[in-house]
């Protein structure tokens, strides 16, 4: 059973959630303060996060405390956004930027959110089984042991989806990859969804790369690809 921890104010949904999720081995909270104190003490595997918490502390706030933690166990914790605060796609590309791994919108349907949880533990778990492996690309090195990007032998800080996303393209460096097939291979959700993820993603990419952000091409009407080409 996976640790997860349940972020939300009211009693109902944290209900229906742990209901959702019975089979893992859950903790509720009400307060983003007392989550942040749990947190540092027993390090979950997974985050589901409400952002409109009635506190000093929000949603927000917690999800920017808890990705900027120079700690990377407890920085490179996936956090599942669930949530009823919404103005529109502005909300969700700025959590996206702050380093959450995906976005439910309230109302869900119980059986979806079930599915994204076990598709994100899946991902990560699969990630802690992998042995080092190194990839350079000129003066780019991506350790995936390490989940550390370096540039020139300076760190860059990524979340842990901009580290998925950019270890994909550099496997397939050269090649031209669909937004649809990313979806899969590396969000593991519904290709046909619309969405902007994969978009504010590669741009937060290009944004932290540096030289190297010329080198995340886009291919209308195609996808994206990583060129070698300097």
């Amino acid at each position: 059973m996976a640790l997860i921890f349940i972020i939300e104010n009211d009693p109902a949904i944290s209900e229906l959630i742990a209901v959702t999720l019975s089979g893992e081995n859950l903790r509720s909270y009400a307060s983003a303060r007392k989550a942040n104190r749990a947190i540092k003490d027993q390090r979950p595997e997974l985050i589901l996060l409400d952002l409109n918490l009635d506190d000093d502390m929000s949603g927000w706030d917690l999800l920017e405390k808890l990705k900027s933690d120079p700690v990377k166990s407890i920085s490179r914790i996936p956090v599942i956004i669930v949530t009823g605060e919404h103005k529109g796609s502005s909300d969700m590309v700025r959590a996206f930027k702050a380093g959450a791994e995906d976005y439910i919108l309230k109302p869900f349907h119980p059986e979806v959110l079930a599915a994204r949880v076990a598709a994100m533990l899946r991902r990560f778990q699969m990630l802690r089984q992998r042995t080092r492996t190194l990839i350079q690309l000129g003066p780019l090195i991506i350790d995936l042991g390490k989940r550390v990007v370096s540039l020139k032998k300076a760190d860059i800080h990524l979340t842990q989806m901009e580290f998925d996303l950019l270890y994909y393209l550099a496997r397939r460096a050269n090649q031209t990859i669909s937004t649809k097939k990313l979806l899969v291979d590396v969000w593991k959700t519904d290709p046909e969804v619309k969405t902007r993820t994969v978009q504010a993603h590669v741009d937060n990419l290009r944004k932290k790369l540096g030289s190297i952000s010329k080198n995340i091409e886009t291919i209308p009407a195609q996808g994206y690809r990583l060129s070698l080409k300097e």
